[in-house]
């Protein structure tokens, strides 16, 4: 599952990353403020991803894995919606982060509760409806 991972990420992912995405993480390194990436993904997937760019850790959708084989179950909770939420306010506790200090980079109208609880929201390359959302809840909106 790495392998096909990394050939994803080699082949599909590396040239579509904005560089204001890398400038985004290495400003928040620079202040030594920790860089997680919550992704409704799973763990195999992302860490490509995650090494390449810099992230200090990752919180997303779990794989089972026993006895080095995937058996299609997921440990936890899919790391959507509500269970993205969940995820991330569950990472900030288990590592005495405030979660209405925090800061949150997303793209998908499915991310909204996060958006809506999260201490600072950023919506970037929104659609119109996030776009919307984001105008009256006076987020911060980035286009990279």
């Amino acid at each position: 599952m790495q392998q096909l991972a990394q050939y994803n990420f080699e082949n599909y992912i590396r040239n579509t990353i904005f560089h204001a995405a890398r400038e985004a993480i290495e400003n928040h390194q620079q202040q030594e403020i920790p860089v997680v990436l919550l992704s409704g993904s799973t763990r195999v997937m992302v860490t490509p991803i995650a090494q390449a760019m810099g992230f200090n850790d990752i919180a997303c959708t779990e794989l089972e894995l026993i006895d080095g084989t995937y058996t299609g179950g997921i440990v936890g909770p899919f790391c959507i919606r509500d269970g993205k939420l969940n995820r991330g306010q569950d990472y900030c506790q288990q590592h005495n982060m405030n979660f209405g200090n925090a800061m949150y980079y997303g793209n998908s109208i499915s991310d909204i509760r996060i958006f809506e609880k999260i201490g600072y929201p950023v919506a970037v390359n929104t659609n119109p409806k996030l776009k919307e959302i984001g105008d009256q809840n006076h987020w911060r909106i980035e286009y990279w």
